[in-house]
């Protein structure tokens, strides 16, 4: 990614998501694996539900990652857009 097409809006959301290690831990997860079901993660990283839910939504609000759901689960996936970012 060029430095000049940077969103620094986007930039500043995607550091301050960083912050957290907890969130770094899922998106850790989640860039290795391409996706994830939210149950694999709270059994992976030995989180609570409230506590897994808490964070990927503020990931997903702060536009690192989309969701898709299927039957009862719901995954998880790094935008394509902040792959670069991201790695």
């Amino acid at each position: 990614m060029r430095l000049k097409h940077f969103n620094l809006d986007l930039g500043a959301q995607i550091f301050l998501a960083c912050s957290d290690t907890s969130r770094l831990r899922i998106l850790h997860l989640i860039m290795m694996n391409g996706e994830m079901c939210i149950t694999d993660l709270e059994n992976i990283l030995e989180f609570t539900q409230t506590k897994t839910s808490r964070h990927l939504i503020y990931l997903k609000n702060s536009g690192i990652l989309s969701s898709r759901k299927f039957n009862q689960w719901m995954f998880y996936q790094v935008k394509d857009e902040v792959v670069d970012i991201m790695q």
